[in-house]
């Protein structure tokens, strides 16, 4: 017999007894447990036996990322079994470990993603120059996942990090530098510094936006996070721009069930409840969220920040039923799914309190609040505007409580902080400063 007769008769034989199922053209099997471990413990495997096979995930990983990345979901765990078995330090299973990362991070397991990212940068760190732009690379998809992590600290350091190489080893209109802008915008977003985060997204579309084509799925990520900025600093009208923009090359380019589109899609919805439009709003919540309930885990983190704006919408629109069902799926996700100390769940806690506070169950509102603000706290900075968000929605409960010393408390702090923040006005600090002034009123009629 010829060896490749010899081959495929074997390969008959234990798929016959299941020990082997072919799971897709071109000789690519899933294996049993026991065979696994049998080629574990028994055979050497090295990189040169597996190379093959690297070459496909990696090429396979990569595809999916550049399409629509929960594709690559099918091959997480052959890859991290392969990943885990090659002890090696070679460059490809770098690419193959940073690539997975990739994946799991759009699937919403952060804490994998940190682990195989981290495998990547070990590798590269081992083997390559300290300047080389694979590094710079790993860095950047690291920030990526602590902010995702809501480790903000660590998000800055690390993509601080992978723009220091990359400023001095590329090209000032480079591509992979524009990326970096963009997260590092990103980041500072989160971290509340929005005029350093509009500083850095607007470099990245001005790169962007010479080196690419219009109708480039960065340019529209760009937007949208442009967008994003320009809602937080209470420029609506901006914001609505961008993210019709951001939207406008998507749905032209995108599969139809892109992660990335239904985040659009959710962001347009809030930008239209700022502005007081709730029935656009709850067009577009609803529309991501029928796209994501088909796409991700009922435990995605994404999932449950679309829970929650559908909260605040039907809040908005004194459904409070509603608003109470999303705000609590979206808080058991998060406590789910987030770390302990994470902004999103400080936002979900701070929104349930709102509902509580509407419903009249007061010392509810008031527990919530508190744990906003302790975990807000404990991860922002003290002039951060999500605090000064959570102080005058906490004197507001006060206010209903009758506790005016409490309430006067925490909307001067607010106010504090949003003048801080927005020296040229910004409709929370007319809020906060309408707030004060009702306060300081009703004190005065009481002495």
């Amino acid at each position: 017999l010829r060896v490749e007769e010899i081959y495929d008769n074997s390969i008959d034989i234990l798929e016959s007894k299941g020990w082997i199922t072919a799971i897709e053209t071109n000789y690519i099997y899933k294996v049993h447990p026991i065979i696994q471990e049998v080629v574990r413990t028994k055979l050497e495997v090295s990189y040169e036996k597996c190379k093959g096979l690297v070459w496909f995930f990696n090429t396979s990983l990569h595809k999916s990322i550049e399409t629509n990345p929960l594709y690559g979901a099918k091959y997480v765990a052959y890859v991290s079994s392969l990943v885990k078995t090659i002890r090696e330090k070679h460059r490809n299973i770098a690419t193959l470990a940073s690539n997975l990362a990739i994946i799991y991070q759009a699937l919403g397991n952060f804490n994998q993603a940190l682990h195989f990212q981290k495998r990547a940068i070990n590798i590269r760190e081992q083997i390559l120059e300290r300047m080389h732009p694979d590094i710079a690379q790993s860095y950047n998809n690291l920030a990526t996942i602590y902010q995702a992590l809501g480790k903000l600290k660590q998000a800055l350091y690390f993509q601080t990090k992978a723009i220091d190489i990359r400023e001095q080893i590329l090209d000032s209109m480079d591509f992979s530098l524009a990326t970096s802008y963009n997260n590092l915008a990103g980041i500072y977003d989160s971290l509340g510094e929005r005029k350093k985060a509009l500083y850095f997204q607007k470099k990245t579309i001005n790169i962007q936006e010479q080196t690419l084509i219009p109708q480039h799925p960065y340019i529209a990520r760009s937007y949208n996070n442009l967008a994003m900025i320009y809602k937080a600093l209470g420029d609506f009208k901006n914001a609505l721009i961008y993210q019709k923009k951001a939207i406008n090359i998507q749905e032209q380019i995108l599969d139809s069930k892109h992660p990335n589109l239904t985040t659009s899609y959710s962001n347009l919805a809030m930008i239209y409840r700022a502005l007081g439009d709730f029935k656009n709003a709850l067009i577009y919540q609803k529309k991501a969220i029928t796209i994501q309930e088909q796409i991700l885990d009922s435990k995605h983190p994404s999932l449950a920040t679309s829970y929650n704006n559908l909260a605040m919408i039907y809040k908005a629109l004194g459904d409070l039923r509603q608003s109470l069902r999303f705000q609590t799926k979206a808080i058991l996700i998060g406590e789910q799914s987030l770390e302990l100390m994470h902004p999103n769940s400080a936002n979900f806690y701070n929104n349930l309190s709102l509902i509580y506070k509407k419903l009249g169950e007061l010392e509810q509102a008031i527990k919530f609040q508190r744990k906003a603000i302790h975990i807000r706290k404990q991860i922002f900075s003290p002039m951060h505007t999500d605090l000064a968000v959570s102080y005058m929605n906490l004197s507001t409960i006060y206010m209903k409580t009758k506790e005016l010393a409490l309430a006067k408390q925490y909307i001067d702090q607010a106010v504090s902080i949003f003048q801080y923040n927005f020296p040229n006005g910004h409709p929370h600090l007319d809020l906060a400063l309408n707030g004060q002034k009702y306060i300081d009123n009703l004190l005065k009629k009481n002495t």
